[in-house]
């Protein structure tokens, strides 16, 4: 596989990625940090991923590893998961990719219904992680006004994929 490929693939899967391993860790920091080994550990088996092969599936299969790595280091802590509880966790995540797929592409087609202004400043918040102190100097605005337009954009996205979603329950 090319790297700019693997790159691509890798990049696409993060935010897939994080919530897999939050959904096993429950603490977003560690959580982070295991994607983060993930992630090394993904870049260096890149070259057993086959053109073609189910990528998600390698590498959820690989932040799976990665958790029961973290979670024998953390072995003295008493609120650890037992490992029954990961197992059925990670099983139910992994179940759950069809829907998580459909609700990200929803997502994403309502993202393209926001006005210009509010998706800039949801792209500038939650995809490059500019505070919202930043957002509202870069734009000359006080930051209550924009936290404000930030509520409205995300309320707006809400709406939007629940009428999308509902519409297509049988």
């Amino acid at each position: 596989m090319v790297e700019e490929d693997f790159v691509v693939l890798l990049t696409t899967h993060q935010s897939r990625l994080y919530a897999y391993i939050l959904s096993l860790m429950a603490e977003p920091n560690q959580a982070q940090d295991v994607l983060q080994e993930t992630n090394l550990t993904l870049w260096r088996k890149a070259h057993e991923l086959r053109p073609g092969s189910n990528f998600t599936a390698w590498a959820l299969q690989v932040a799976y590893f990665q958790v029961l790595a973290c979670r024998q280091r953390q072995r003295r802590d008493r609120l650890v998961f037992d490992e029954d509880l990961v197992t059925q966790l990670s099983q139910e995540a992994t179940s759950d990719q069809g829907e998580f797929l459909h609700r990200q592409t929803t997502l994403g087609e309502c993202l393209k219904r926001l006005t210009s202004r509010h998706a800039d400043l949801i792209d500038r918040h939650y995809a490059r992680g500019e505070p919202v102190k930043q957002i509202a100097a870069a734009l000359g605005e006080t930051a209550n006004s924009v936290a404000q337009a930030l509520h409205r954009a995300r309320l707006s996205l809400v709406r939007c994929v629940q009428q999308k979603l509902a519409v297509e329950e049988p």
